[in-house]
């Protein structure tokens, strides 16, 4: 298993320690509230703030925008690479 370091904010840090269960690992609650509700990390962003007494921060057509962008992500302008042929 790989392992990644994250850096977040304090305040973010407290909203997933407040998320976490008694003996649940962050991991294990990462993959909790993505994969059980099957999540846009958009939707969770803004119900997170909802909940904690914020508004949400995306209006839903910038969520539209942004779910558009990612189903078709922008290529890459820098030319191919040249086949490699065996001589």
């Amino acid at each position: 298993m790989s392992w990644k370091t994250l850096t977040l904010d304090e305040d973010a840090y407290n909203l997933m320690k407040k998320a976490k269960l008694p003996r649940e690992s962050f991991g294990d609650m990462v993959r909790r509230v993505f994969v059980e509700k099957d999540a846009d990390p958009s939707d969770l962003v803004d119900e997170l703030f909802r909940e904690y007494g914020g508004k949400g921060m995306m209006p839903s057509a910038a969520r539209a925008r942004m779910s558009k962008a990612q189903a078709t992500p922008v290529r890459s302008s820098r030319p191919p690479r040249r086949a490699r042929h065996a001589v």
